[in-house]
């Protein structure tokens, strides 16, 4: 998150104050990376209006005609394109003051319990090679606790599909409608819930509008998937 925002930041830093009309009139670089920095903002912090700059205050939109032109020349514009970087350059500032005093009293939470990596990572010698399997859940921990919940719940897709060999399947749909009652519902809820999240997010094609998912979505699976987890070491 933090690296994203400074990255936002390098780029509005490296942005030259126009100095000319023609500059002017292709103005929009600053309002596009205030732009980025909302929705960037929006997705951290989980708010519709994170960064409350009013556009036409950041830069004045150049008009042949706007008397304050005529009158001024092109000092009117420059003070507010100055003020509008001046602006957003603060406000990414205090966002990133403000997680890292988050992160540094937080303690994170692990998605996949490391004890339970940890037996995995102890068999050895079976039918069995768990180093692929470790190394995936090592990774969801990894991608769940530094907040990119994307890769997070790709991740977990992908072991569903790896898994379904350890119980003689070679789906996780045939793990599910195999497995004994209690684990049933348990397991379907992860086939058509979880499955169908993270297929939504790898195949619907870029649009006009997206939507990220969050900690919040991904969270609900966590018993479910400890519990598969928990059945693995079991059964190997």
């Amino acid at each position: 998150m933090i690296t994203e925002l400074n990255k936002l930041k390098d780029e509005i830093l490296d942005l030259k104050e126009p100095s000319t009309i023609t500059e002017f009139q292709d103005h929009t670089k600053l309002i596009v990376l205030a732009e980025r920095v909302d929705v960037t903002l929006r997705n951290i912090y989980d708010s519709e209006h994170v960064l409350n700059l009013d556009k036409n205050a950041v830069i004045r939109f150049f008009e042949p005609t706007n008397s304050m032109y005529i009158k001024d020349g092109i000092r009117p514009y420059q003070k507010h394109w100055k003020k509008g970087k001046e602006a957003i350059l603060n406000h990414i500032d205090s966002c990133i003051k403000d997680i890292e005093l988050k992160q540094k009293f937080t303690i994170k939470d692990t998605y996949i319990d490391t004890q339970l990596i940890f037996q995995l990572s102890s068999f050895s010698g079976g039918q069995f090679d768990t180093k692929k399997l470790v190394q995936y859940l090592n990774e969801v921990n990894s991608t769940f606790q530094e907040g990119n919940y994307l890769a997070c719940i790709l991740l977990l897709r992908a072991i569903l599909n790896y898994i379904p060999p350890i119980f003689g399947q070679s789906t996780f749909a045939q793990v599910t409608s195999q497995v004994g009652r209690s684990l049933k519902d348990i397991f379907t809820f992860l086939e058509e819930g979880l499955r169908k999240i993270a297929d939504l997010h790898t195949h619907r094609p870029i649009s006009s509008s997206e939507s990220l998912p969050s900690h919040r979505l991904i969270d609900v699976y966590k018993p479910q998937f400890e519990t598969l987890i928990q059945e693995i070491i079991a059964r190997l």
